[in-house]
């Protein structure tokens, strides 16, 4: 009778030494998918890719600046009307030969 009551006294320390190893387990597994999503999170965010990359956020707003500029003036100069007087082309516009304004001075067309 004593050698049961000590297994079963074993038995009993293992499944206590099991579950407080699965509980340390599940916590941690808990902090690691906590910690996983705020970094994904903190990824696609933009306020914190400003806060942690400002000057390649900057650099970026500059570029896509540039590139609609680019891409209106070229609209516009393509969007004048071309008028030929006396064998030489000229486009009437505006200044940046935006179709509509008054022509203050023609403009060759290139």
């Amino acid at each position: 009778m004593d050698q049961r009551a000590r297994i079963r006294e074993e038995i009993e320390e293992a499944r206590i030494s099991l579950a407080d190893k699965l509980a340390a387990i599940d916590e941690r597994a808990r902090d690691r998918f906590s910690e996983v999503r705020s970094r994904a999170k903190n990824a696609i965010t933009v306020r914190h890719q400003v806060r942690q990359h400002p000057f390649m956020v900057l650099g970026l707003a500059v570029a896509a600046g540039w590139v609609v500029s680019r891409m209106l003036r070229a609209r516009g100069r393509t969007t004048a009307p071309v008028h030929r007087a006396g064998g030489i082309s000229f486009r009437m516009g505006g200044e940046r030969g935006i179709p509509g304004e008054r022509a203050r001075y023609p403009r060759y067309a290139y």
